[in-house]
C-alpha cells in the first residue's frame, strides 16, 4: 500500500503503456490537460506545475484530504476514456436530458402529494447542474473529436492505455521542492522535445493554463 502524506508536496510522474507517444498529437494533450483542470476542480488539491510530454506527463501537486493515489487513478481512468472517445474507440454518447426523464414519467406522477413534488423539485434542480455538466464535458470532447477527425486517420493510434502504476516523490525540503519544480518546467529540454521549454505549449507556464495553477507559498 502506498504511502500518503497530507499537506506535502507531490512530484508525480506516469506513463502510456508501452510508452506510445500520443501526446505528441496537441488535441489529445489538450485532452489531458482538460481531466486534470476537471480533477483538480473535484478534489479541491492544489496544482503547482505539470508538464505534458510525448508518452508521459509530471505534475507537482499537494492534497490535505485526497490521497495522491485516488488523484492518479481518477485523472489516468477519465482521461483514458475521453481519449478512447477521441479516437473512436469507445463511443460518445449525448448526455440523456433529465426533463425528457420527467416527461416520460409525468401520468405516473399525477397523485404526488404536494411535499413529495417539492422533493421531487429539489432532486430536479441537481439533475439539471448535472446534467449541465455532462453536455459541457459532452462539447467540448465532440470538438475535440472532430477536429481529430478532420485532421488524422482513426488507424493512426491504438486504444489509448496508461500504465498501471505511477512514481511519486515527496519534497523533503524547499530546496527539493524548487528541484522538482525547475525539473517539470525544463523536461522539454531535456527530452529534446523543445528548443525553450520556456514557449512549450503543455506546459504550467503557458500563460493559457494560469487559471491552473496555484502559487507556491
Amino acid at each position: 500500500m502506498r504511502n500518503f502524506y497530507k499537506g506535502k508536496y507531490y512530484l508525480t510522474t506516469t506513463n502510456t503503456f508501452r510508452n506510445i507517444e500520443y501526446f505528441e498529437n496537441p488535441i489529445l494533450s489538450r485532452c489531458l490537460i482538460d481531466e486534470i483542470k476537471e480533477s483538480k476542480d473535484y478534489y479541491g488539491f492544489d496544482l503547482f506545475a505539470f508538464i505534458i510530454n510525448l508518452e508521459h506527463f509530471h505534475m507537482l501537486i499537494r492534497s490535505n484530504d485526497e490521497s495522491i493515489s485516488n488523484i492518479m487513478k481518477s485523472i489516468k481512468k477519465n482521461s483514458s476514456q475521453n481519449i478512447n472517445r477521441i479516437l473512436s474507440h469507445n463511443q460518445l454518447s449525448v448526455p440523456e436530458n433529465p426533463h425528457s426523464r420527467d416527461n416520460k414519467d409525468s401520468h405516473s406522477q399525477d397523485n404526488k402529494d404536494s411535499h413529495s413534488r417539492d422533493n421531487k423539485d429539489s432532486i430536479d434542480i441537481s439533475l439539471i447542474n448535472q446534467y449541465e455538466k455532462q453536455m459541457n464535458r459532452w462539447n467540448r470532447l465532440s470538438r475535440l473529436k472532430n477536429d481529430f477527425i478532420n485532421k488524422h486517420s482513426l488507424m493512426e493510434y491504438p486504444k489509448f492505455k496508461w500504465h498501471k502504476s505511477f512514481h511519486d516523490r515527496y519534497a523533503r525540503n524547499k530546496s527539493d521542492l524548487m528541484n522538482k519544480l525547475n525539473y517539470i518546467h525544463r523536461n522539454p529540454s531535456k527530452h529534446g522535445i523543445a528548443e525553450s521549454w520556456q514557449n512549450y505549449p503543455w506546459s504550467s507556464l503557458n500563460s493559457e493554463f494560469t487559471n491552473m495553477i496555484d502559487k507556491l507559498p
